[in-house]
């Protein structure tokens, strides 16, 4: 069984405009991170929106959190054309009755692209496959208080039994194995497409790195493996990928 490792590979923002297809091939999955309060002079040009997203922009009343949306939207058009024949500002996305977002429309010549994304303060990462099921969670490190109130609604009994073994040490110890755990159910819950509504208490992935296949009960025959991410600054991350992925990319973006 893999065990996939990760060397986050600097790179810069792929260009707004003009760019070929990049090569991604049915058994890949790149990884793309950032610190979007560390743009490194790339300003997030809102001629790159649409006019929904810059009216979310519009409405987000923080001057920092409205220019991280601007720039994760920004940056997620100039990635996601790079794999597709279309500009940046062409793309239209489709959102699920759960908030999964995916894209509308794809050229013809390079159909089957999907997407997921996630971010934690000012971290950012998002994952592109041509292979579904997909998800990503991230969570920068954090005091967790109600861990074991919120364990009762979202872990199976096995993670709430590691959770207080990790609580009885410590502190720190508590928080790391929640958040390992919580970042995989997420991813896999995003991956399946429901979220949190599918019943994240029946899905058991616990807080370490076994790439074992899995589904949930409610859909069995999406099978999917969990990927623990090794990112490059503190944190817990998770992807959860199709079977066939046998390689990730991962692509730190600099200025």
């Amino acid at each position: 069984m893999q065990i996939f490792r990760h060397q986050w590979q600097p790179c810069a923002l792929p260009p707004s405009g003009g760019v070929s297809a990049a090569a991604l091939r049915q058994d890949e999955l790149h990884l793309w991170c950032a610190d979007l309060d560390e743009p490194g002079g790339e300003v997030a040009s809102d001629e790159l929106l649409d006019e929904s997203e810059r009216q979310r922009a519009a409405a987000i009343a923080d001057s920092v959190m409205r220019t991280r949306f601007r720039r994760s939207r920004v940056w997620l058009r100039r990635i996601l054309a790079s794999y597709t024949h279309d500009s940046p500002e062409a793309l239209q996305f489709d959102i699920t009755s759960h908030g999964k977002p995916g894209l509308r429309s794809q050229s013809p010549q390079d159909p089957g692209l999907y997407f997921n994304m996630s971010h934690s303060r000012s971290a950012w990462l998002l994952a592109v496959a041509r292979a579904d099921p997909l998800g990503v969670d991230l969570e920068v490190p954090r005091e967790v208080t109600g861990a074991a109130r919120l364990a009762e609604r979202v872990f199976t009994p096995e993670e709430r039994e590691a959770l207080a073994e990790a609580s009885a040490a410590s502190a720190a110890q508590r928080d790391a194995v929640f958040l390992a755990c919580w970042t995989r159910k997420e991813a896999a819950l995003k991956a399946l497409g429901d979220g949190f509504s599918l019943g994240a208490a029946s899905l058991h992935v616990g807080a370490v790195a076994d790439e074992a296949l899995r589904s949930h009960p409610r859909h069995p025959s999406r099978t999917f493996r969990l990927s623990m991410l090794e990112l490059p600054w503190p944190g817990q991350g998770a992807c959860a990928h199709a079977p066939e992925i046998q390689r990730i990319e991962c692509r730190w973006l600099v200025g």
